[in-house]
C-alpha cells in the first residue's frame, strides 16, 4: 500500500489486494484516518485483516479485522479476553465496528528472530492442536506448561468444530520466551465446506 498526499493535506492510499477487494467503506475511511494519524502498515494485507504500528507508541500494534463476521481471529480475541492465559496476547482493547473489529494488542515479537527450540514447540503444538484424538493432544503437551496445554485445548475443544484451525509457526509470537499464540483460527469451516 502506498500512500500519498495531495496539496490538500488529504491521505490518498493505494489499497492492495484483499484490503480493496473486502472492506467496506467503513473501514477504508477507518485505515484511512489511522494512516493520517501516523499508522503504519506491517507486513501485507491478509484475506482478514491488517496491522499497524505507530512509531510513537512501540509497546502496542493496531490490528483491523476487516471481515469481522468472517474472520476466526475476531471469535479468537473474544475467547482470549473471557479466557486470559499467558499463552494469548495481551488485549488492550477490543470493539467491534460495524463490518470490521479493531484491537490493540501488546507488541511482541516475530519468532523467526529467534528460532530455535521455540520453533520445534510451535511445530509440537500445531501438532497437538491438529490432532484428531483428544489423548495425543494431551500426550504431546504434557511436555509444555499447563497453560500451554489448557490454552491448547481451549482452541480444540472450542473451535476446532466450526472454525478452520491454523496453527502453525507463523502465528506463534513471543513475549520474552514465552510462545504466544497469535491467530489459530482461519475461517468458518460452513463458509468453505
Amino acid at each position: 500500500m502506498t500512500t500519498t498526499t495531495s496539496a490538500k493535506g488529504e491521505h490518498n492510499q493505494d489499497l492492495g489486494g484483499y484490503f480493496r477487494d473486502y472492506a467496506k467503506p467503513d473501514c477504508v475511511e477507518y485505515v484511512n484516518r489511522l494512516i493520517a494519524d501516523g499508522w503504519e502498515r506491517i507486513g501485507d494485507f491478509s484475506c482478514y485483516g491488517v496491522v499497524f504500528r505507530h512509531p510513537e507508541r512501540p509497546d502496542r500494534v493496531h490490528k483491523v479485522a476487516y471481515r469481522a463476521a468472517e474472520d476466526g481471529w475476531v471469535a479468537f480475541a473474544k475467547y482470549a479476553l473471557e479466557n486470559p492465559n499467558p499463552h494469548f496476547p495481551t488485549f488492550l482493547s477490543f470493539e467491534e465496528k460495524g463490518t470490521f473489529a479493531v484491537a490493540d494488542i501488546e507488541t511482541l515479537e516475530e519468532m523467526e528472530s529467534r528460532g530455535g527450540s521455540h520453533y520445534s514447540d510451535s511445530r509440537e503444538i500445531a501438532t497437538a492442536v491438529s490432532s484428531g484424538s483428544a489423548a495425543r493432544s494431551k500426550q504431546i503437551l504434557s511436555r509444555f506448561s499447563v497453560d500451554m496445554a489448557r490454552a491448547v485445548e481451549g482452541i480444540r475443544e472450542n473451535f476446532a468444530e466450526e472454525w478452520k484451525v491454523d496453527l502453525h509457526s507463523g502465528n506463534f509470537m513471543l513475549r520474552g520466551d514465552t510462545l504466544v499464540l497469535t491467530d489459530p483460527l482461519s475461517y468458518r469451516r460452513a463458509d468453505y465446506p
